[in-house]
């Protein structure tokens, strides 16, 4: 039996998401997470985070990813 948690939300200024980025790593790297940064290089063009919060476990990544 697993948890499914669904989410959603916006960022109300664009300018600001490298700051929230910086913020995630930051709090990943405290936390012992691995993550992985997503810039809007790469198809689709997306940018933002993934956190592997349960490192090694069968758990999801948090993905935290803007247009």
């Amino acid at each position: 039996m697993g948890i499914t948690i669904h989410y959603q939300g916006k960022i109300d200024n664009k300018n600001k998401l490298p700051q929230m980025v910086a913020e995630l790593m930051d709090f990943a790297e405290v936390m012992g997470w691995r993550y992985n940064i997503i810039d809007n290089h790469n198809e689709p063009r997306l940018s933002g985070i993934i956190l592997d919060i349960h490192n090694e476990k069968k758990c999801e990544k948090l993905q935290l990813l803007f247009p």
